[in-house]
């Protein structure tokens, strides 16, 4: 507050990965996709790592096909990476007891098998790879229930994650007790597949 007894408010700008993480989270998808392929207009794939690693999420996410492989062509001619990414994603990586998330993550009964489950847990791992959204709005609360076990002395695995929504939790505050393994797109060095296989074909492919 001011001397004068106001309220005043101070924000300080996101990069544009982190906003663009919060608009798609806030359901702004096609803006944010549109925000991170400006973003990669002036990145070059050193300098960017992380915000071509949304772009192409985001076309994922999006079931943009057609955008996502213009944009690997791309890719590889600016940058000569053979190791561009593929469509589809590298096998989960799995482990015994690991609650799994899915959908668009919004209210506290989408986390009641995992709330659950974590009651007689030390370690708690949670499979993100079927998660498409995390609600803006109940972001906070996602990462306060992080907080809690981290509290409780518990240990707190994020696996198979996207990028786009590591990046929407850190900005909101996830705290250093969270591990996150990202998850991996495919790539031009995993296997070779016939154009049309399966996104589970080119995932066992890739594990091979």
């Amino acid at each position: 507050m001011d001397r004068n007894g106001d309220t005043q408010c101070y924000s300080e700008r996101f990069e544009t990965s982190a906003e663009a993480a919060v608009l798609f989270a806030a359901g702004f998808r096609h803006p944010a996709l549109q925000m991170l392929r400006r973003e990669c207009e002036h990145l070059d794939a050193a300098a960017g790592p992380k915000a071509w690693t949304m772009l192409f999420e985001a076309c994922h996410l999006l079931g943009e096909r057609d955008e996502f492989d213009r944009l690997a062509v791309r890719y590889r001619e600016s940058f000569g990476a053979v190791s561009a990414p593929r469509w589809g994603y590298a096998a989960a990586v799995e482990a015994p007891g690991t609650a799994r998330l899915a959908g668009i993550l919004a209210s506290m009964e989408d986390l009641k098998d995992l709330v659950e489950s974590a009651k007689s847990r030390k370690t708690v791992a949670i499979d993100f790879s079927r998660v498409e959204r995390i609600d803006f709005a109940f972001a906070p609360t996602l990462c306060a229930l992080f907080r809690t076990y981290g509290m409780q002395g518990k240990r707190i695995i994020l696996a198979n994650i996207a990028e786009l929504h590591a990046e929407l939790l850190h900005s909101v505050g996830i705290g250093p007790h969270v591990a996150l393994l990202r998850r991996r797109l495919l790539d031009h060095e995993a296997a070779n597949v016939a154009p049309n296989a399966s996104n589970d074909e080119r995932a066992e492919a890739a594990a091979a």
